[in-house]
C-alpha cells in the first residue's frame, strides 16, 4: 500500500478507502493509518479522508482528518466537525 508522510510537499494519488498513510511524528516515529470514509464539504464531491490507527497495547485508537492527498488538516475546529459528519453518517438509522 502507498506509503506518505503527511508533508504536504509530496505529491500523492488521491486516497482510497483501505489505503494505509504513514505519519512520522516530531519524534521520528512512524505511525500507520488506514483511510476508513471519504467525506466532502459540499454536494457529492470528496474533499476529506478520516484515518484510524488502531490502539498501541493498551491505548486509544486514534482519528485525523487529511485532505485527499493525505495533508494533515491543521484547522481543529473543522477536523472535529468532519469528525461529527463521519460519525453521524456511521450511525445506524
Amino acid at each position: 500500500m502507498p506509503a506518505h508522510d503527511g508533508e504536504g510537499e509530496h505529491v500523492h494519488e488521491p486516497l482510497a478507502l483501505n489505503e494505509t498513510l504513514y505519519i512520522e511524528t516530531k519524534e521520528g516515529k512512524s505511525l500507520a493509518f488506514r483511510v476508513v470514509g471519504l467525506l466532502g464539504e459540499s454536494g457529492d464531491e470528496v474533499t476529506y479522508a478520516v484515518l484510524y490507527r488502531e490502539p498501541e497495547s493498551d491505548g486509544e485508537g486514534e482519528f485525523i482528518v487529511t485532505n485527499l492527498h493525505g495533508d494533515l488538516l491543521e484547522d481543529r475546529t473543522a477536523a472535529e466537525e468532519i469528525l461529527d459528519d463521519f460519525f453521524d453518517a456511521e450511525e445506524p438509522e
